[in-house]
C-alpha cells in the first residue's frame, strides 16, 4: 500500500531528526528480519529441491514449521512497516533500510531521505523520486530549511 505524501503527516527537520532513535530501532529491527528470512527461504527452497529429488518425505513436519514461522515472520515484518507508517514515516527499502519522512521543501512536497547507519538527515527527494536522485541540503542553507510551518495531520 502507498500512502501518497499528501495524505500523511509533514515532518520538519527538527522532528525527523527527534524521531530517528525509534526509527532507527524499528528499522534495525525490520531489516534484521528480512535479511533472516530472506536465508531461510533460500535454504528451506533447496531442501525442497533436494528432497523433490530423492522423493524423500523425511522432514515433513519440520519443513512445515519453517513455512509457518516464515508466515508469522512476514506479519511481523508486516507489523514493523505498520508500525513506521503509523509514525508517518515511509518505508522506501527494507533491504537497504531507506526511510523517507514526508516533507515541504521551499514549497515542494519531498521526502526527508535517511538510510539506516547514516549520521544524520543529510538528503532529501522529490516525492515522484527515488533513493538514487537524493541531493544533499545546501550547504548555505540553514539546519532548518525545511518548512515549519507544516502541522502535523492528527492520526
Amino acid at each position: 500500500m502507498t500512502i501518497s505524501v499528501a495524505d500523511s503527516r509533514h515532518f520538519s527537520l527538527d522532528q525527523a531528526t527527534a524521531s530517528l532513535p525509534l526509527v532507527s530501532s524499528i528499522l534495525a529491527d525490520l531489516v534484521e528480519l528480512s535479511n533472516a528470512m530472506v536465508t531461510r527461504r533460500e535454504l528451506l527452497s533447496q531442501v525442497k529441491e533436494q528432497r523433490s529429488k530423492n522423493e524423500l518425505r523425511i522432514y515433513d513436519e519440520e519443513l512445515q514449521d519453517v513455512e509457518d514461522c516464515l508466515k508469522a515472520d512476514a506479519e511481523r515484518l508486516k507489523s514493523y512497516v505498520e508500525e513506521l507508517a503509523d509514525l508517518g514515516v515511509h518505508v522506501r527499502s527494507i533491504p537497504d533500510g531507506v526511510v523517507g519522512f514526508p516533507s515541504v521543501l521551499k514549497g515542494r512536497q519531498v521526502y526527508l531521505s535517511w538510510k539506516l547507519g547514516e549520521p544524520q538527515i543529510a538528503y532529501w527527494h522529490g516525492q515522484d523520486e527515488g533513493f538514487e536522485n537524493r541531493r544533499p541540503f545546501e550547504s548555505s542553507t540553514p539546519n532548518r530549511m525545511v518548512d515549519s510551518t507544516i502541522s502535523s495531520a492528527s492520526s
